[in-house]
């Protein structure tokens, strides 16, 4: 059931690319394409207050639901060094430092530190007590490309080396597509991505070793998996600065996760499917 709930929204994501965007607005300062070959010194900050609900699941730490902060901004200077922070759009979230290496039109191709896995805690067991084991955030190094076509943007990104030294080096990928719409004032986006972690990543967070294995949590060694994920959203301006939006994003979970024990029990003391989804709605001021 869940494959073929994660091929449909799939399906719908695919299609929404047709008739949904990302904002036209502010496209020219939220894109990282510059479309020249030498970069230019510049960027933006978006900080934004408003409600955010999104479903509980242990293979995500999310923030849960609430009133919530929440900022995009990216700053590129003249020599190609970058950063970029974001904490709610699906497309390059998390914290990344880079270098923009190379510009032939239309795409660009940078080196980069990117967020391959949040940190983690699961309950369980150890020496016949209770206890708690957590797992540190995982940053990687790669190399992405990003390539801008009109109002559609396609992003790869692939990362062969961790800096978490709590586990061998791993592999990350993804492969995003972002559509852009405008209607009259709103501005509107959809994209829709893959993301593939290694075996040795999802091992890392949900596997359960034999060492603190338990009757509840029994051992368990995963796979590889592909996160299947989709986000829409619109975008109305309020001012010169200010910005009302909307988003929704939702990733399905692949099976190496769902089955760990510790994702398993959780979702099903929930009644979970599997699945992280957010709804997020704000008022934001640009600079």
């Amino acid at each position: 059931m869940n494959s073929i709930y994660a091929r449909a929204c799939l399906r719908v994501s695919l299609a929404s690319l047709l008739v949904l965007s990302s904002y036209s607005g502010l496209a020219a300062q939220e894109s990282t394409q510059s479309g020249d070959d030498e970069a230019l010194e510049g960027g933006y900050v978006k900080l934004g207050l408003g409600y955010r609900a999104s479903t509980p699941n242990r293979a995500r730490d999310h923030q849960g639901s609430g009133a919530s902060a929440f900022i995009n901004a990216r700053y590129q200077l003249a020599n190609g060094l970058f950063a970029e922070l974001t904490n709610y759009r699906m497309l390059n979230d998390g914290t990344r430092v880079g270098y923009n290496f190379y510009n032939p039109d239309g795409w660009n191709f940078d080196v980069i530190t990117l967020k391959a896995h949040q940190s983690l805690d699961f309950p369980g067991w150890q020496n016949n007590k209770p206890t708690v084991h957590y797992r540190k955030s995982t940053q990687m190094l790669g190399v992405r490309a990003t390539g801008s076509f009109n109002k559609t943007t396609v992003q790869f990104s692939w990362a062969p080396y961790s800096f978490n030294r709590e586990y061998d080096d791993g592999m990350f990928a993804s492969l995003w597509v972002d559509q852009s719409f405008q209607y009259k004032n709103w501005q509107m986006y959809a994209n829709t991505g893959l993301v593939y972690r290694s075996e040795e990543i999802i091992n890392y967070y949900f596997g359960v070793p034999e060492e603190i294995a338990s009757y509840m949590f029994p051992a368990y060694s995963t796979s590889s998996g592909t996160e299947v994920s989709a986000e829409i959203g619109a975008l109305y301006p309020i001012s010169q600065h200010w910005m009302f939006e909307t988003y929704f994003k939702y990733s399905h979970m692949p099976r190496s996760i769902n089955n760990s024990p510790w994702v398993a029990m959780f979702n099903k003391a929930e009644n979970r499917d599997g699945h992280v989804s957010e709804l997020g709605i704000l008022v934001s001021f640009v600079f």
